[in-house]
């Protein structure tokens, strides 16, 4: 994973997920409660999101990305695709989309994507 301090948050994902995003049938990405400081900014005065002595995560107030792309890649290979965070949520995802059936996730909430890679240097 890339410097949390960039723009960009990277994600390998298994095929399966990847081409479901690919194919415009997915429309966000779930992380377990572990990720909290690579996902959501918890400097913001806006909101805060933590985990009780249960695992279960709360939260206080409006949850802010720590980053403004996600760029997905499929598995361990150099395939790419990068798209806007528009927001990130938790609770219980769609499990036909890989969130666990009994637990809360964090839920990044994919928006317009990218014409080609945001890393990708201009010629």
């Amino acid at each position: 994973m890339k410097d949390q301090n960039s723009d960009t948050l990277h994600l390998v994902l298994k095929h399966q997920w990847y081409d479901m995003i690919d194919s415009g049938e997915k429309k966000e990405e779930y992380r377990d409660y572990k990720w909290l400081n690579r996902i959501i900014n918890q400097e913001s005065p806006d909101g805060f999101l933590g985990v009780d002595d249960n695992d279960n995560l709360v939260v206080f107030g409006e949850l802010m990305p720590r980053h403004k792309f996600v760029t997905f890649h499929r598995g361990y290979t150099s395939t790419t695709m990068s798209f806007e965070i528009v927001g990130v949520d938790y609770g219980k995802g769609r499990p036909e989309w890989g969130a666990p059936e009994d637990k809360d996730v964090i839920i990044i909430i994919l928006g317009k994507r990218m014409k080609r890679d945001v890393n990708q240097k201009k010629k």
